[in-house]
């Protein structure tokens, strides 16, 4: 009797398993497993699955570092003008580096060069440049352009053809340089029979030449200083501050905290050249960085009074100069190339007995 029992919920159980587990009986033991204490150790296949450093990144382009820029298939590209986009820069020479290269350096290496033509069209055609590579393309303005550089990627060029053309689709804008207004007129003091502090007023222009409509200049600023030759030793000049000239004056001109330093004193700005800012309405993003940009829009007119002391002024060894220049400083030269752009314009006082 007790065997039959025994039989009988043997059975229901059976019964409610099959139920359960739709009829696999297989994940019953499953279901009574005991667990581990600790996860197992990694088979040595799964270790070096695990090791294995990420694979390097592919490029998609399935032909990179064949050749791209022959005479029959060049490489061509448009350099425009930044005030005029619609035209293009004739006699630019552009070149192409390798990114590690240096611009200004005499010795870089150039994979190839070109000049633009009237259209601003430059080809590159030396068969040396590869497909599906990053270049430093370097715009050398000389004094009439201001330089640029940037890193442009050539294009992949198609599987299986040969002498492949392509013209990149984005255009440099680049900027002429603009040359300055005379700044002023020189003058010349007498200090005979002078003693004493006296004062000298000197007048301004800070714009650009009236035949300069569609040029710029790149971050323009005056300096105070003394020629080359002469020095102006503390005390000689008492002060220097400037006025508006004219109400029409279009432009400010700020110290490098960024205020304003006209109806100012400025004497300190003699003392290691320190640049005064023009600073006009309109500033651009260039290469990766701010700049003050100076057009045929922008005009400055101003009176600079300069106090000196007739006792201690020498005529034979002291002048000031009020120079105008670019590039944000006097004589500066241009990050890419280490050469000037626009010529300086100065004013001289000097003494005479």
């Amino acid at each position: 009797m007790e065997i039959g029992k025994l039989l009988a919920i043997a059975l229901v159980a059976l019964f409610v398993v099959g139920v359960a587990t739709g009829g696999d009986f297989s994940k019953v033991q499953d279901w009574f497993k005991i667990p581990s204490e600790k996860p197992s150790a990694p088979t040595e296949t799964e270790k070096t699955v695990a090791e294995k450093p990420p694979a390097p990144e592919v490029s998609g382009c399935p032909t990179r570092g064949t050749t791209i820029g022959t005479s029959s298939g060049p490489l061509a590209l448009y350099v425009m003008d930044a005030l005029d986009p619609t035209s293009g820069l004739a006699n630019v020479t552009i070149e192409v580096l390798p990114t590690s290269e240096i611009a200004w350096n005499p010795d870089r290496e150039i994979k190839d060069s070109g000049t633009t033509d009237a259209n601003g069209r430059v080809e590159f055609t030396s068969g040396v440049l590869k497909s599906d590579y990053t270049y430093k393309i370097v715009a050398r303005g000389d004094n009439t352009v201001y330089d640029f550089e940037q890193e442009m990627t050539t294009p992949c060029v198609p599987t299986g053809v040969t002498n492949y053309a392509y013209t990149f689709d984005e255009k440099l804008k680049l900027y002429r340089v603009g040359e300055f207004k005379t700044i002023g007129t020189d003058v010349t003091e007498n200090i005979t029979g002078k003693t004493g502090f006296q004062q000298t007023t000197i007048s301004i222009y800070v714009q650009l030449n009236d035949s300069e409509i569609g040029k710029a200049s790149f971050d323009p600023v005056l300096t105070l200083r003394s020629p080359e030759g002469y020095t102006l030793e503390p005390g000689k000049i008492r002060s220097i501050s400037l006025t508006p000239a004219s109400a029409g004056t279009t432009i400010d001109l700020v110290g490098p905290a960024g205020d304003s330093v006209v109806g100012r004193e400025i004497n300190s700005y003699l003392v290691g050249e320190t640049p005064i800012t023009v600073k006009t309405g309109k500033q651009i993003m260039y290469m990766d960085a701010l700049h003050y940009i100076m057009t045929s829009a922008d005009v400055g007119q101003y009176n600079v009074k300069i106090v000196w002391d007739a006792d201690e002024i020498e005529p034979s060894s002291d002048k000031l100069e009020i120079c105008l220049d670019d590039l944000g400083g006097y004589r500066a030269t241009s990050p890419t190339t280490k050469t000037t752009k626009a010529s300086a314009t100065c004013v001289t006082l000097q003494w005479t007995n």
